[in-house]
C-alpha cells in the first residue's frame, strides 16, 4: 500500500512503538501521539506479548485508521523490531519514521518538532544528555551509567554524538530506506549506537533536540545484563565488520 504525501498537512508521520508486554501503556500513549495531527500514524510492532498487548493494539487499529499492528511469532529483539517498524512505514508511504518508548518515557508533544527538524537532517536524535536534556524520576547510578555508556560509545565508535543510546528518534524516509538495505548486527538495544554509526558513514546529517526523559508509566524496564553486555561488545564487532564491508552505497 503506497500512500501519498499530503502537503496541505505536512510529510505523513509513523510513530513506530516496539512493544513486548506494554498492554496497560498503549492506551495512554496511542491517543496522545494521535492528537498531535493528522499526520500522524501508530505503527504498532509487538513481538507476541504475553500480556495481550498485541490483542489491545489491534482493537486500537480496529477503532481508528490511523492505527496498524505488525504481529511478530515471538520476542525477536528491538534490534529487528526497529527494521519491521522501518519497513511498515515505507510500504505504508510514510515520509518520516519515528521510534519511541511505549511506555510514555518519551514525551509526545516533541513530535511536530522532530519533524520539522527532518527538512534541516536525515536522523534527529531526542538526547538525555544534550543542554536542557536530562533524566527525570531516575536514581544518580543510571545517570552516571548513562553518561559512561556515552563515553565509551565515543570512544569506541570514533564519532561525536550526545546520546547514542536513546530511542526516540526521527528518520528520514530515504534514512529508512538505506538503513535498511545495511548488515545489522544489533539484535537488542545495541542496534541504536549502531544505527547512527552506519548512517554516518553513509553520509546522512544527523541533529538533536533535548529531551527530558521519564520514569516509565506502567510496567517494567527490558534492559537487563544481557542487553548490557551486547551493548558493550557490538560496537566493536561493527566497528571492525564496517571496514570489510563495501561503503554501502549512494546515500543521496
Amino acid at each position: 500500500m503506497k500512500g501519498e504525501r499530503d502537503n496541505t498537512r505536512g510529510p505523513k508521520v509513523g510513530v513506530i512503538l516496539c512493544t513486548f508486554n506494554e498492554a496497560g501503556n498503549l492506551p495512554v500513549i496511542v491517543p496522545e501521539i494521535l492528537s498531535k495531527g493528522e499526520q500522524f500514524r501508530v505503527i504498532v510492532v509487538d513481538d507476541n506479548s504475553p500480556d495481550g498487548t498485541g490483542r489491545v493494539a489491534g482493537e486500537l487499529a480496529a477503532r481508528e485508521r490511523r492505527v496498524s499492528v505488525v504481529h511478530r511469532p515471538g520476542r525477536l529483539g528491538l534490534g529487528t523490531a526497529y527494521l519491521a517498524g522501518f519497513a511498515a512505514a515505507l510500504e505504508r508511504g510514510m515520509d518520516v519514521g519515528i521510534t519511541m518508548d511505549a511506555d510514555l518515557s518519551h514525551n509526545p508533544d516533541l513530535l511536530p518538532q522532530m519533524v520539522g527538524l527532518i527538512r534541516r537532517y536525515d536522523i534527529v536524535v531526542g538526547s538525555r544528555l544534550a543542554e536542557g536534556g536530562g533524566l527525570e524520576g531516575l536514581g544518580q547510578v543510571r545517570r552516571l551509567f548513562s553518561l559512561a555508556a556515552n563515553v565509551y560509545l565515543r570512544a569506541v565508535l570514533s564519532m561525536h554524538a550526545s546520546d547514542f543510546t536513546s530511542g526516540y528518534r526521527a528518520y528520514s524516509r530515504r534514512a529508512m530506506e538505506a538503513l535498511l538495505k545495511q548488515p545489522i548486527r544489533g539484535r537488542g538495544h545495541s542496534v541504536l549506537p549502531e544505527l547512527l554509526f552506519r548512517a554516518k558513514r553513509l553520509g546522512f546529517r544527523i541533529g538533536e533536540i533535548p529531551i527530558r526523559f521519564r520514569r516509565r508509566h506502567l510496567g517494567k524496564s527490558k534492559v537487563g545484563f544481557k542487553a548490557i553486555g551486547e551493548s558493550l561488545l557490538v560496537p566493536w564487532r561493527v566497528r571492525f565488520a564496517c571496514r570489510r564491508e563495501p561503503q554501502g552505497g549512494d546515500s543521496q
